[in-house]
């Protein structure tokens, strides 16, 4: 659908206001032609969320039902979980992914493994110091690298300060948000792979 002014002339790429009698034939229609895909696009996006919710709700909905069933307390899954059907033919994978962040102790941590490296200078390990300007390192998001951030903690040191530095460090993680993502496969027979069911257009 076409971006009109009040004249009814159309809007082109450089904001300016065409009269339609200037406007090609073909330009028109390929106007019409990407307006009509758009509205499908749109009407596929928002059934293929709200499917996504239903399928979410079905995996839930059942954990609590074996909870019931099994008389405990709460089956709600909080880690990786895979369901299939009677004959092991189709199968529902549900993943979560938890994103971390850092809250102020970690620029303590940070000060104090700076202390660190200036009081080893001499004989401190150059490998050590690049480890650690890395992981402090910002990307082009601004954001910390925060696998290699938790890979500090696993460096054992024989140091107050630095052992000081590693336990601010863990107890400055916490849970930003988890995301919960299904993956759906099938196969046709028992000898067969899993091959998952294909729900990006591009590889339709």
């Amino acid at each position: 659908m076409p971006v009109t002014v009040n004249t009814g002339d159309w809007i082109n790429r450089n904001g300016k206001p065409v009269p339609v009698r200037n406007i090609p034939k073909h330009i028109r229609r390929r106007d019409l032609t990407v307006t009509r895909i758009m509205k499908i696009a749109m009407k596929l996006q928002e059934r293929m969320k709200s499917d996504k919710a239903k399928m979410h709700t079905l995996v839930n909905d059942y954990c609590k039902y074996v909870a019931k069933v099994k008389e405990s307390s709460d089956l709600t899954p909080e880690g990786n979980l895979q369901l299939s059907d009677y004959a092991n033919l189709n199968l529902v994978s549900l993943y979560q992914n938890s994103i971390i962040g850092f809250d102020e102790q970690l620029n303590v941590a940070k000060a104090i493994i700076n202390k660190c490296m200036n009081k080893w200078s001499k004989g401190a390990n150059a490998n050590l110091r690049i480890i650690v300007d890395n992981a402090f390192k910002l990307d082009s998001k601004g954001n910390l690298n925060r696998s290699m951030i938790i890979g500090l903690t696993q460096i054992e040191i024989n140091d107050k300060n630095w052992n000081k530095a590693m336990g601010l460090i863990k107890s400055s993680i916490f849970t930003k948000e988890t995301k919960q993502y299904l993956k759906i496969a099938k196969r046709k027979t028992l000898q067969d792979k899993f091959e998952g069911v294909v729900l990006d257009m591009s590889t339709l």
